[in-house]
């Protein structure tokens, strides 16, 4: 397997499931993996516990991570440290990131979290895989509106900073519209994040990885908030589903 200086800092999410579970699909190992929820194996809110070459019995016995992800964890690192916190600009993880030596942080958290300044100062720049066309789709559920607006979809790498999703790029990727039926959120979205991360450190590894400082006057830059059900709804089925809408509605 290929050996990848990087650390993964990881909240207890589907995203993150996908994305350890595609590095491991495409043979690729990380020297430490940073796990993060308020429902850990950590003894008490704001602790950290730290297991080397750790075996899929410590998730069957403490319960958590969870045991569908601890066994891809095992198969990419022997470097796994647990916090009890849900919050990722929490004391024990900017400790533990003051100490860590590696080169590169992949940032998958939970939904509207934002890393803050000082883990932004902690000299290791935080990759995050953003769902939607940056600069032109930033915010929240910006897959449907790119859907809404193009019929189709992507993800762009960023190096975080202070701004949202206004870092240097160094990845971009479209995808084909999914097929009728697909869980979105849970499936789709992850899946692509995933594909572009994979293809990211893989460059990154290989020492190519390209810089773009994103440049807004070139497009017409919004940023969105979460969607509402109806456009929603439409972005998935198109005209088509505004038609079932309005039968049900008669009905």
């Amino acid at each position: 397997m290929t050996e990848l200086n990087v650390v993964l800092l990881l909240a207890d999410t589907q995203r993150s499931f996908v994305y350890v579970k595609s590095l491991c699909d495409e043979n690729l190992r990380v020297s430490r993996v940073i796990f993060y929820s308020e429902d850990t194996f950590a003894p008490k809110s704001g602790s950290t516990r730290t297991y080397k070459n750790f075996s899929k019995t410590d998730a069957v016995q403490k319960n958590n991570p969870p045991v569908k992800m601890f066994d891809y964890l095992n198969k990419i690192t022997t470097n796994l440290i647990v916090i009890n916190s849900s919050d990722v600009n929490s004391e024990a993880i900017f400790t533990q990131l003051q100490l860590i030596d590696e080169d590169l942080i992949v940032f998958s958290g939970y939904p509207g979290q934002i890393v803050k300044k000082p883990l932004l100062e902690v000299g290791i720049p935080f990759l995050h895989i953003h769902c939607g066309s940056l600069p032109r789709y930033k915010g929240s559920t910006t897959i449907y509106y790119e859907l809404l607006e193009t019929n189709q979809c992507a993800a762009t790498a960023i190096l975080l900073d202070e701004k949202i999703d206004s870092g240097r790029i160094v990845g971009h990727q479209f995808y084909p519209k999914p097929t009728r039926g697909t869980d979105i959120d849970f499936k789709f979205d992850p899946e692509i994040r995933a594909n572009l991360l994979v293809k990211v450190l893989k460059s990154h590894y290989a020492g190519n990885l390209s810089f773009l400082t994103q440049n807004e006057k070139l497009y017409f830059v919004n940023t969105y908030y979460v969607i509402h059900p109806l456009l929603k709804h439409l972005a998935v089925y198109g005209e088509e589903g505004l038609e079932m809408l309005r039968s049900n509605l008669k009905s």
